[in-house]
């Protein structure tokens, strides 16, 4: 069960959407596909496959292997499994879970956990501000 990893290489120089980063998302795609997916949130286009090295198979653990503050909405709409961060991630992660657990060996930026309706939400750092607000 060791989940599909995505490893961090350059720290990004935009800020990236991670919000199809999930489990249940993840298994909807061939494993192939999944450094094709579209993450930049700028004109570049930057894909998973530009930001992070893929590795392992789909399951219900995603594993993100380095941190930054311009990681944005990880775990969002979670509803199943894990999502374990090793480091720091940026605005609106967890947004709208509703099950499943989100764990952050680091900071959160603001709106971390906002509209939350159900799931764990474990921070080994600190959150930034609005905590489990409505966006």
């Amino acid at each position: 069960m060791s989940g599909l990893t995505f490893r961090l290489g350059a720290p990004p120089n935009e800020r990236l959407d991670l919000s199809q980063l999930t489990p249940a998302r993840l298994a909807e795609i061939p494993v192939g596909d999944v450094p094709r997916l579209v993450i930049g949130t700028s004109k570049r286009g930057l894909t998973v496959g530009d930001v992070f090295k893929v590795s392992g198979s789909t399951s219900d653990r995603v594993v993100i292997e380095g941190g930054s503050g311009l990681l944005d909405f990880v775990g969002a709409e979670l509803d199943k499994g894990t999502v374990i961060v090793d480091g720091e991630v940026g605005m609106s992660a967890g947004r709208k879970m509703r099950g499943g657990r989100l764990e952050v060996r680091g900071d959160a930026g603001a709106w971390l956990a906002s509209g939350l309706a159900g799931g764990i939400v474990a921070i080994k750092g600190s959150a930034g501000s609005y905590v489990g607000g409505q966006q």
